[in-house]
């Protein structure tokens, strides 16, 4: 009796470990039928693969994407009124919502579900500015961008060059040691992005810290991919050749997506950094466990928002996996606050930094 239960069970995981596979496999297909325009294709998978795992919420999400690139609206938009009911996915529903109302001219609509996108923590700064299904939002002022930085240009070893910005401390002075911070912001790593983070995240009291903000390298246009980190590495340089950082080593922080640069960037250059902190991140859903244990000689710090269920839910299983492999973690739930975590503006997750 016994074995035939243990057999019973072995069936049931085997199952269960395949139908995740093919899950897995289905939506990148379509992730790369989407990359590559080929939306008619996409949405024929996609659908067929709902049919199959109709709980899905990367499905869905994925379906969405395809039926509004398609310029497909209406149905787009009953897709994303499904979606937002996915834990999760309120942010990103209610923003793709605002664009597909947009795209209609429908301005109430697009102005309700862009505003539910951002109380809900959506802050892509950058797609703020770019995304034509919010050009009517702009064009009426409806949303606020903070003021542009003049950024200062890294010339890589590699070719590309890195924007990046330095936040002083108050009375500065360059024959004193600092503390220093590698800050990447929420968004897609761009400067608009960046000036938010400057604007909210890093003005305010600091007698201490001398505060790195790196835009995306360009042209690569995204984070941590080989020719970026090389590039990202170039710049720890320069900066510690012109300024006084202690131990000559940094701390790195990620808010929101920036999460999934700084974690990356503190594993791919370990001798640049002291510790990692992310902030309201969900990227850790992304790695595996095996991965996690790898941040075991770094302090680790995961702060989040106590009213966030789906990403609290997320950093808790990565500090448990870190936990487990010996790390040293920090895991800091922030009362009162949603994924905007406005509380720890004004350079207050200065003081959540291990030292």
């Amino acid at each position: 009796m016994q074995k035939t239960l243990h057999l019973v069970l072995l069936l049931v995981l085997a199952t269960a470990s395949f139908s995740v596979l093919a899950q897995t496999s289905e939506l990148r297909r379509a992730y790369r039928h989407i990359e590559s325009e080929r939306y008619d294709k996409a949405i024929v998978l996609l659908k067929s693969t709902l049919e199959k795992y109709p709980d899905n919420a990367d499905v869905w999400y994925e379906y969405g994407r395809a039926l509004q690139k398609d310029n497909q609206l209406k149905r787009a938009e009953e897709v994303w009124h499904k979606v937002v009911d996915f834990p999760g996915y309120q942010a990103f529903a209610n923003f793709q919502l605002a664009l597909v109302y947009g795209e209609q001219s429908k301005l109430d609509a697009s102005r309700k579900h862009f505003e539910l996108a951002r109380d809900a923590g959506y802050l892509n700064i950058d797609r703020f500015k770019d995304e034509p299904g919010l050009k009517m939002l702009r064009e009426q002022g409806l949303i606020e961008f903070p003021a542009p930085n003049e950024y200062r240009i890294l010339k890589a070893r590699n070719r590309l060059t890195v924007p990046y910005q330095v936040v002083l401390p108050e009375n500065y002075d360059a024959s004193m040691t600092y503390q220093g911070l590698v800050a990447f912001s929420p968004g897609n790593g761009g400067r608009a992005s960046a000036d938010w983070a400057i604007e909210k995240l890093w003005s305010g009291e600091n007698s201490d810290w001398i505060i790195v903000v790196p835009v995306v390298p360009e042209p690569e246009g995204r984070w941590m991919s080989h020719p970026s980190h090389h590039a990202l590495n170039d710049l720890m340089d320069h900066i510690r050749s012109e300024y006084n950082i202690r131990d000559n080593r940094f701390h790195v922080l990620g808010f929101h997506s920036g999460g999934g640069a700084a974690a990356t960037f503190s594993l791919m250059s370990k001798d640049y950094f002291k510790s990692v902190t992310t902030v309201g991140a969900w990227n850790w859903d992304d790695w595996e466990d095996k991965d996690l244990k790898d941040f075991r000689p770094m302090p680790v710090n995961l702060i989040v928002a106590d009213g966030e269920p789906y990403i609290r839910q997320i950093n808790q299983h990565a500090r448990d996996v870190m936990l487990e492999a010996g790390a040293k973690v920090r895991y800091i739930e922030l009362s009162g606050q949603g994924q905007q975590l406005s509380m720890v503006y004004g350079n207050k997750l200065l003081s959540y930094l291990q030292q």
